[in-house]
């Protein structure tokens, strides 16, 4: 429920793996709901960037193509 710090937590977690989608994801969501709809594009952006580029210890690549693509429905209901 609070929006503030975690707009933060997920800004520093970019700050630290910049190349890790799900932060920009999540930031995204984040902003979406505060209103800030330019910079949720933004990130869902940058999510889109390094979704599905490389596998991680915590999402195989099968989940990342299909975030990649609920990522990429979303940017455009947002245009």
């Amino acid at each position: 429920g609070d929006l503030q710090n975690a707009k933060a937590a997920l800004e520093s977690a970019i700050a630290n793996w910049p190349r890790r989608y799900e932060a920009y994801m999540y930031l995204g969501n984040i902003l979406l709901e505060l209103g800030e709809t330019n910079a949720a594009v933004s990130n869902y952006m940058m999510a889109i960037k390094y979704c599905g580029t490389s596998p991680t210890n915590i999402i195989p690549m099968e989940v990342q193509r299909r975030e990649r693509e609920r990522l990429i429905q979303r940017l455009q209901g947002l245009r």
